[in-house]
């Protein structure tokens, strides 16, 4: 048993063994206060019946004699001490109707039970003493003390059976709270060792689900980073191989006396190294397209205004090659909530590729809309084109379509690579058209509402 379960079980019996010992004491004091109270109400309920019936004989026969002799009687008969009232009180009248009303109870143990017949007190029934207490008294404890060992012989053995339910149930109900954060502690040791591939129930309290998602999250991510890390090293060993091997090629030639150092050579040699520190410096993007598929931040962006400054930007640098450059914007002036760096990486990679590959007094449009919650963003230009065949690789990592082209523009093939990634990351979803007037880089990304207003 793990400690915060342990608390929690601990915790749930504590909860319910305070709660059925509460039972007990408010029990006890409920015997002590309303049963005794129950059973001297009967006492006086009975003395009041008898002396309903001596009136009764008094309206009858009118003669006080008669009733003493019944009073003395009922006395003997139940234990009683009977106290007449003194004969110059006997021709007096007495309003009782207060002590009536008020059943005369409270009095009763201590002062006894006053009767009146016809309107007249006509004395006191009395209970005797028995070391300095009522034997009216002593049998109402008496009665109440059976009762409640009665009330205990039951609740005894039911208070242990709930005990052993309240310990069955503290340890189900601290199993069921914990049992998730054990998985969700699994889950994460197998993250940690590098099993991205877990396991998680789905039907966790509302409040863990969150948890469970981040989670979720989480391992997708890292398993989704492992695999582009594993493929990134297997091409960027196929990709550095060759330069550095051209470059072996040419200094054993020369070593060896086959070939003559010449300006020809000299400029092989640069292009080679060139290349190999373009792709040095693509490692960074890598890197940084790594670190924002991981670190996937959901910002407040207004979409109008975010297209409106990339306009700018983009029509300086296609002015600077020679370029015609024009846009098309359809997007409401709303907030909605996106990945800002990760589309301003996407739009950038292709906007390069197409000043790369398109040459000069040539075209590049630019399209976006939002349409059924989603993103559509077209990207057109007058450029080479890409055969049909090589379509299905142009997002593959170093892949280059024109090889001595990509020379010349610095290309590695791996900035298109980086946009599908993080375009398929954000949920989205990129396509290709192209021909020998050139190419169109269309893609979809889903979005949220952020607040409702605009600028």
């Amino acid at each position: 048993m793990n400690s915060l379960r342990k608390k929690y079980f601990l915790s749930l019996l504590f909860l319910i063994i305070i709660s059925l010992l509460l039972f007990a004491l408010v029990l006890n004091w409920s015997l002590d206060r309303y049963f005794f109270d129950y059973q001297l109400q009967e006492r006086a309920q009975e003395l009041e019946d008898f002396e309903s019936y001596l009136n009764v004989i008094y309206e009858s026969e009118n003669d006080l004699r008669t009733i003493r002799e019944h009073i003395e009687e009922y006395a003997a008969l139940h234990n009683l001490i009977y106290h007449p009232a003194p004969r110059r009180e006997n021709g007096m009248m007495h309003d009782h109707q207060d002590s009536r009303g008020h059943s005369r109870m409270r009095d009763m143990v201590e002062e006894g039970y006053e009767l009146f017949v016809g309107g007249r007190s006509i004395g006191h029934l009395t209970w005797p003493e028995e070391n300095n207490e009522s034997l009216l008294a002593a049998e109402i404890t008496e009665r109440t003390n059976e009762f409640r060992r009665e009330i205990y012989g039951i609740l005894l053995p039911l208070g242990l059976g709930l005990t052993v339910l309240a310990i069955l149930f503290s340890y189900y109900i601290s199993k069921k709270l914990t049992e998730p954060l054990s998985g969700f502690t699994t889950a994460v040791k197998e993250i940690k060792e590098g099993d991205y591939e877990v396991e998680l129930k789905e039907d966790y309290p509302q409040e863990l689900q969150h948890l469970y998602k981040e989670i979720k999250q989480l391992s997708q991510r890292l398993n989704y980073l492992a695999q582009i890390r594993k493929e990134s090293v297997l091409d960027l060993s196929h990709e550095i191989r060759t330069p550095l091997n051209n470059i072996l090629n040419y200094l054993t030639a020369l070593d060896d006396g086959y070939l003559e150092f010449n300006k020809e050579i000299i400029n092989d040699l640069k292009e080679e190294t060139q290349r190999l520190e373009e792709l040095s410096n693509r490692l960074d993007d890598l890197s940084m397209a790594e670190k924002k598929i991981f670190n996937n931040e959901q910002k407040e962006v207004n979409l109008k205004a975010f297209f409106s400054n990339l306009s700018d930007k983009f029509n300086r640098r296609a002015e600077n090659n020679n370029l015609n450059y024009s846009q098309k914007i359809t997007v409401p002036d709303k907030i909605y909530l996106l990945d800002l760096e990760a589309l301003e990486i996407i739009m950038e990679n292709l906007f390069s590729n197409a000043l790369k590959y398109t040459g000069s007094g040539g075209k590049i449009i630019l399209q976006a809309e939002i349409k059924a919650g989603k993103l559509t963003v077209q990207l057109e230009d007058s450029g080479i084109g890409i055969a049909e065949e090589e379509q299905e690789l142009i997002f593959e990592r170093f892949y280059r379509t024109d090889k001595s082209r990509s020379q010349e523009t610095g290309g590695t093939g791996i900035g298109l690579a980086i946009t599908k990634e993080l375009i398929e990351y954000m949920q989205g979803n990129i396509s290709l058209e192209s021909s020998e007037k050139g190419s169109i880089f269309k893609f979809e990304i889903p979005l949220q509402k952020g607040r409702d207003y605009e600028f």
